[in-house]
């Protein structure tokens, strides 16, 4: 979708035409989703976080300023919507449940699939993830999950394109440092070093 499209939907949906929202909702659902799924781990709270982020948008259309990305702008509220959810999943005691502390018996376990494989794989990712500073983690969000460019990911942070670029790179290389002291066996980074 064109800026020019997004503007014309806006107008409309300003304009009272209540049906032109669904243009944006369509256009924005699946990299949004893909957002709050990888930042909440869970498809039920994604999609909760997905309605309520529409539903602000929604509301707040009349205060959004035009000039501005409108990606960057849902990506901003987005990013206010799993924040609270998380604040709010802390304060319940939902990460201990998420956490899977019910041990499985022998029958239970799965076998080794390349499906499961790939769910730990992206398990794992997600764990480096959130070791990252959040200046860094927001970034590589952003723009590899969210699927925002620069320019949208930088005005979703409100900084410049280029500190958004150099906490893109730092992130990755903390990212690989993480994941590859992940694979090192124990004790055999230090010995090189």
């Amino acid at each position: 979708m064109t800026r020019q499209d997004e503007t014309r939907l806006i107008q409309a949906i300003l304009n009272g035409n209540s049906a032109a929202f669904r243009g944006l909702v369509e256009e924005y659902s699946p990299a949004l989703y893909r957002f709050c799924r990888l930042r909440l781990g869970d498809d039920d709270d994604a999609e909760d976080a997905l309605q309520d982020v529409f539903v602000r948008a929604y509301q707040a259309l009349a205060n959004f300023d035009q000039n501005r990305s409108f990606a960057a702008w849902l990506f901003g509220i987005a990013a206010n919507q799993v924040k609270a959810l998380y604040r709010q999943r802390q304060r319940t005691g939902e990460l201990l449940k998420l956490a899977g502390t019910e041990a499985m018996s022998q029958e239970q376990l799965p076998e080794f699939s390349d499906e499961l494989i790939a769910q730990q794989a992206v398990l794992e990712l997600r764990r480096a993830l959130g070791t990252l500073p959040r200046k860094y983690r927001e970034p590589l969000e952003l723009f590899y999950f969210a699927g925002l460019s620069v320019q949208e990911g930088a005005a979703a942070m409100k900084i410049g394109t280029e500190a958004f670029k150099s906490r893109l790179l730092r992130g990755r290389r903390r990212l690989g440092t993480i994941i590859e002291e992940k694979l090192q066996p124990a004790g055999l980074a230090k010995d090189i070093h």
